[in-house]
């Protein structure tokens, strides 16, 4: 049966900490019929746009169930695996704070037992933006995700907007495939100085952070462009880059500006229902972001 850590108080009761996919699941089957569940996946390392997903997780559903799982297989690159911050002790204490119902935290070999060879796989939208640099990545995103729903079963699933690119892929699978599931994506979440708020951000030095802003406030230079009459894609991605290409510091991996809808490239004629999406690498931490046009 699953288990209550004696450590973890919630008042009344204890957060459930579940280690198991049996012990998953057992959870799951002792829920009453109409019990609303969400999920919000995690790597851990939890910061403040992980808090925005739990409470939004709240207003929907009456259990809260949190994942953190250290993903391998949508890791392109192992030093980047090996140097992922991990925070798990304040990270449990951060969910029992916030009331969460239970987390789950298996081992990678809880999730993919020896002879594991079973992977999903988006044949479009992953083969553009961070695809093009991450060829597996988003494999290894879809194949945890849809493990994850399976073993939760959970009504909503929660992402976040800052990786806009994962959450249209995840969108696309939980229809393609049919799943009960429904997908709820929130806003970035930004710290004073407008940086997108990572957890590769831990990995950062002083001056690394402080250039690490420079990626939004590029991208809203390029907004700026088109609200004063600028209508050429083209035109706004290289005033960005040429930009970036001025701090010797950032090595620019992409800017582009896509359809919000299906992530096709823009036109002069859709460029209104578009968004500006940049990545960087900053002292061989790779940052993402996003805005709206």
């Amino acid at each position: 049966m699953f288990y209550q850590n004696n450590f973890l108080n919630l008042g009344d009761f204890d957060m459930l900490r579940i280690e198991s996919k049996k012990e998953m699941r057992e959870l799951r089957e002792s829920f009453s019929p109409g019990e609303t569940v969400s999920l919000v996946p995690t790597m851990g390392s939890l910061h403040s746009g992980h808090i925005s997903l739990i409470r939004e997780s709240f207003k929907l559903s009456q259990s809260v169930i949190v994942s953190i799982f250290l993903n391998p297989i949508q890791f392109d690159n192992p030093e980047d695996l090996e140097k992922y911050p991990v925070r798990l002790a304040s990270d449990l204490q951060l969910l029992e704070d916030m009331g969460v119902y239970a987390v789950f935290i298996p081992k990678w070999n809880e999730m993919y037992p020896q002879n594991f060879q079973t992977y999903v796989i988006n044949e479009s939208l992953s083969n553009t933006l961070c695809g093009l640099k991450r060829p597996t990545h988003f494999k290894g995103v879809c194949t945890v995700v849809l493990k994850l729903i399976n073993l939760v079963e959970p009504h909503f699933i929660f992402f976040g907007k800052k990786d806009f690119q994962q959450y249209k892929i995840i969108e696309h699978m939980i229809s393609d495939l049919d799943l009960k599931t429904q997908i709820v994506a929130t806003d970035t979440i930004r710290e004073e100085d407008g940086l997108a708020l990572s957890s590769r951000n831990l990995r950062l030095s002083k001056k690394a952070r402080s250039l690490a802003t420079s990626l939004y406030h590029e991208l809203l230079a390029g907004r700026q462009l088109l609200h004063e009459g600028e209508r050429d894609p083209l035109r706004i991605i290289n005033h960005i880059k040429r930009n970036l290409s001025t701090y010797s510091d950032i090595q620019v991996d992409y800017i582009d500006i896509r359809n919000s809808v299906d992530l096709s490239p823009s036109t002069v004629t859709n460029i209104h229902k578009s968004i500006i999406f940049g990545a960087v690498v900053i002292e061989n931490v790779r940052l993402i972001d996003n805005i709206p046009l």
